[in-house]
C-alpha cells in the first residue's frame, strides 16, 4: 500500500515509517460495528429497538425479579436491580437515538421520547423511594 502512495512516511534508520494515525479504520462506515454500538447508537429500527429491547428485554428482567422476590433471595433480587440499571442506560439513550434518526409519522419520534423522559424520571423516583421487604 506504500507503494502505491496511499499513505505518508519517511526513512526512519533505513526502514519506512509510516505515520500510525493514518493506519487507524474508519469504522462508521464499515460493516465491523459491533451490536452493542448500534444498540447505544440507535442504529436498529424504531420499532425493533423499542418492542425487542425496550419491552420484550424488561420484561424478561422483570420475571427474574419477580422469581428472585418470590424466593426471598435478597442477593438475587439485589442483582437483578443492577441489571436493570445496567441494561436500562444504554436501552434508554439508545432508544432516544432510534427515535432522532426515525423517518415516520412524527408522533412516533414525540412518544418514544416522553416514553424514554418519563421512564428516566419514574426510575429515579422509585429509586429513592422504595424499601424492598423480603422478610
Amino acid at each position: 500500500m506504500i507503494r502505491d502512495g496511499f499513505f505518508d512516511g519517511k526513512l526512519i534508520g533505513g526502514a519506512w515509517s509510516v505515520n500510525s494515525s493514518e493506519l487507524k479504520e474508519d469504522r462508521s462506515n464499515s460493516n465491523e460495528i459491533g451490536f452493542f454500538e448500534k444498540l447505544l447508537n440507535g442504529d436498529f429500527s424504531l420499532p425493533i429497538h423499542y418492542w425487542l429491547f425496550t419491552v420484550v428485554g424488561n420484561f424478561v428482567l422483570k420475571l427474574l425479579f419477580v422469581g428472585f422476590e418470590s424466593a426471598r433471595n435478597y442477593y438475587g433480587v439485589m442483582f437483578v436491580l443492577v441489571m436493570v440499571i445496567v441494561y436500562n442506560i444504554p436501552i434508554l439513550v439508545g432508544l432516544w437515538r432510534a427515535a432522532v434518526k426515525y423517518k415516520g409519522p412524527p408522533i412516533w419520534k414525540v412518544l418514544v421520547q416522553s416514553y424514554v423522559y418519563l421512564v428516566g424520571w419514574s426510575d429515579w423516583q422509585y429509586s429513592h423511594s422504595t424499601e424492598i421487604d423480603l422478610t
